[in-house]
């Protein structure tokens, strides 16, 4: 998938939300490069961005994410 892993799409979506920046936008870009389906993008992206949008996204729901997705 071009380098970019459910793992990778996490830690770019906190770092976008910390910089106040549209995750949610960027997020959907990033994964459309990396041949994700549109249902995998957005679950993935709409699960981080209301949960890093309160400040309450960890590393273990990413990986928690990463196996249900």
């Amino acid at each position: 998938m071009g380098g970019l892993t459910y793992s990778n799409l996490c830690v770019f979506l906190s770092n976008q939300v910390q910089m106040r920046t549209n995750s949610y936008n960027e997020g959907l870009v990033i994964s459309s490069q990396s041949f994700l389906s549109v249902a995998q993008t957005m679950a993935l992206v709409d699960f981080h961005y209301k949960h890093l949008a309160h400040g309450r996204s960890t590393e273990k729901d990413c990986a928690t994410h990463q196996h249900l997705a």
